[in-house]
Parts: C-alpha cells; structure tokens; sequence
C-alpha cells in the first residue's frame, strides 16, 4: 500500500473521481463503472491508518466529499443505480 503513495496511484484515482461533475450525461453508466473500481480501492487503501492519514494529510479527501455530494444530489433513479455509493460514504 506504500507503494500506492510513491507510485502517485492516489492522485490518480482522485482525479477520476473528480471528472463527474465534467462528464456528459451519456457517459455517466461508464463513468459509474469506473468510479465503483476506484472506489473499491480507494476504500482498500485507506483501511490502513498511516494511509487514512495520509488522505487527510494531502486533503485528498474533498473530491471524494464532492462525489458524495453529487450522488445525493441525483435523481432517485440514478441514486439506487450508483452502487459505490456505500463504500463512499
């Protein structure tokens, strides 16, 4: 998991996750898809403290705030559709 921080893998993933809220109406279904991968393992890296600590540490936490945001903010049918959403939260 150290890795994952000297690899700048993290920055990566935060920056999927950002590109939501630029995404084309059309391309949400596989932006959904991607986003739930990168979920998975942002939630696996972060299970570890030192790297929970890190996350708030670089304030990579606020993009991941910002796609919850944008989840609730859906339409209940594209709400039940995100399937990331509560391992997000």
């Amino acid at each position: 998991m150290h890795l994952m921080r000297k690899l700048k893998f993290m920055p990566l993933l935060i920056e999927i996750c950002k590109r939501v809220s630029t995404c084309e109406k059309r391309e949400i279904k596989q932006l959904g898809k991607l986003l739930s991968s990168v979920i998975k393992t942002i939630l696996n890296f972060s299970s570890i403290r030192e790297n929970r600590n890190y996350m708030y540490q670089t304030n990579r936490l606020m993009p991941l705030l910002e796609l919850f945001n944008w989840c609730l903010n859906r339409t209940t049918q594209v709400f039940y559709g995100i399937d990331f959403l509560p391992s997000l939260f």
